[in-house]
């Protein structure tokens, strides 16, 4: 059977390009038309040269359009290989997807040493074994992913000023990508996991507008040291928070529900742990939400959090009564 490969990083990289070369020829356009306007009008009046400017910026703004268009197929492409390879390996599997019509899709897969690797910062995940089931339409959405033998591990650092990041984001059982500029940006983290056996699941109905979602998961056997800092301030506000988590543990569980209504989304979560050692903790603003969450056990513990803030639907709302 073909085989087709894709290097991520490249892609990545002709986006950046792209993005770089569309930035640059809007600031070349931009000194262009300043410049003429500066200039008095018995000067622009001569040889038609307000016109022969114009008709430069136009097609100056042309170039910039058709170069957009470029970086958003390189992200399209991106994002539908990374959906469909899931960025990852396996061997001896089992793939099978349908789709059912009127909006509906459905798929399960099963595989044996399996890995993910990230394209954009040192991480890798493995797993001896791993199974995975879901199902969507228009209105509503369930999944559920198993493991045998799960590792993890990743590390990240950092910073910069008026930078463009771009965020993947996976929601309703689809990868999608948001690309966004930060005037301030800075992120350190460090982490590694491991667990004998685990599972998630979750479940969906309805919309940002009125609807609400159900997560739970649970692992076996489980080790777990990470921190993580986040600050960065830009167009959409401000994220700042900082995690940490040492936890050993023989079981863990964790189930949380959101709902969403006219705009607004409120997450709450609730998570238990049996023959553990360790505490974790989160605090801060995250993708603009207010987030509180810690737990600590020894022997046996619990863990609560609380998530506040508006989602996508509401910024849109917000931004278009700027």
């Amino acid at each position: 059977m073909p085989r087709i490969y894709v290097e991520f990083a490249k892609l990545r990289q002709m986006e950046s390009n792209f993005r770089s070369i569309s930035i640059k020829i809007e600031n070349i356009n931009s000194n262009f038309q300043r410049t003429v306007k500066q200039l008095d009008w018995d000067i622009k009046s001569k040889s038609d040269i307000n016109n022969t400017a114009n008709k430069i910026g136009r097609n100056l703004e042309s170039e910039i359009q058709a170069i957009k268009k470029y970086q958003q197929f390189i992200v399209d492409a991106h994002s539908q290989y990374a959906r469909i390879e899931n960025i990852s390996g396996s061997y001896d599997g089992l793939n099978i997807e349908n789709m059912t019509g009127a909006g509906a899709f459905a798929s399960a897969s099963a595989g044996w040493l399996g890995y993910k690797v990230s394209d954009k910062n040192p991480g890798i995940t493995a797993w001896g074994g791993k199974a995975s089931a879901e199902a969507k339409n228009d209105w509503a959405y369930a999944g559920v992913n198993g493991y045998l033998g799960k590792v993890e591990a990743e590390g990240k650092a950092k910073a910069g000023f008026m930078q463009y990041n771009i965020k993947d984001k996976y929601k309703d059982s689809d990868w999608s990508q948001k690309e966004k500029l930060d005037w301030i940006y800075a992120e350190a983290s460090a982490g590694v996991s491991a667990s004998a056996a685990e599972g998630d699941a979750k479940a969906g109905l309805g919309n940002d507008i009125l609807g609400t979602e159900v997560k739970a998961d649970g692992s076996l056997g489980n080790a777990t040291a990470e921190a993580k800092g986040t600050f960065s301030v830009g167009e959409d506000g401000l994220n700042a928070n900082l995690k940490g988590k040492a936890l050993v543990s023989a079981a863990e569980g964790k189930a949380s529900a959101s709902i969403n209504l006219l705009g607004l989304e409120v997450t709450g979560s609730i998570g238990g742990y049996a023959g553990a050692a360790g505490a974790e903790g989160k605090v801060g603003v995250e993708d603009g939400k207010f987030v509180i969450e810690g737990g600590v056990a020894a022997l046996i513990g619990f863990s609560i959090g609380v998530e506040i803030g508006l989602n996508e639907t509401g910024w849109d709302f917000i931004t278009f009564w700027d």
